[in-house]
């Protein structure tokens, strides 16, 4: 992936779109603490969640992720290739992206949602009973160590006992 390429440039500014519309959002909630928010992230989780997706949902998520004619397979190779230009472009920045699906134990998913999540993404998969404390401080401990001990507590609470898998994305 090249910053010159310019078929990568108008696949993403689709994306880039969505990212000014999320901060127009959140500037409208006027939140008073400091705090960050990564249109990157959030498209992330949207193309793994693509990936287990079909029908009007997996609509909804490329309308959204601005790749209407877009497979989803394409779309999963330009954020794998966005991914490894981004780790490449600054040798003195470190960036690190990392993402994990958190399943119920009792719930299953289907494989090849995994395995696509696993490949293109390097997702870690935990398997565990979502609505507990000590899911939630192994939730807490993976984003801090993904984070350098930037991010320690993503979870303030455990997960909704009606919680049947978590997408995470940190960077």
């Amino acid at each position: 992936i090249s910053p010159l390429d310019s078929v990568i440039r108008h696949d993403f500014k689709s994306a880039n779109e969505m990212s000014f519309l999320l901060f127009e959002q959140v500037d409208k909630q006027k939140v008073r603490e400091n705090f960050m928010i990564s249109p990157f992230s959030l498209t992330n989780a949207l193309v793994m969640l693509a990936n287990g997706a079909d029908g009007n949902t997996l609509k909804q998520i490329k309308d959204v992720l601005g790749a209407k004619d877009m497979s989803i397979d394409k779309v999963c190779k330009m954020y794998r290739d966005l991914d490894v230009y981004l780790k490449s472009i600054d040798t003195e920045t470190s960036f690190a992206n990392a993402s994990s699906i958190w399943v119920d134990d009792k719930f299953q998913v289907k494989a090849d949602f995994i395995r696509k999540n696993k490949e293109i993404f390097n997702a870690e998969v935990y398997n565990k009973p979502l609505a507990t404390e000590k899911t939630m401080n192994d939730i807490n401990s993976w984003c801090n160590r993904q984070t350098n001990g930037h991010i320690k507590d993503v979870l303030n609470n455990t997960p909704s006992p009606d919680s049947r898998m978590l997408l995470m994305n940190a960077l």
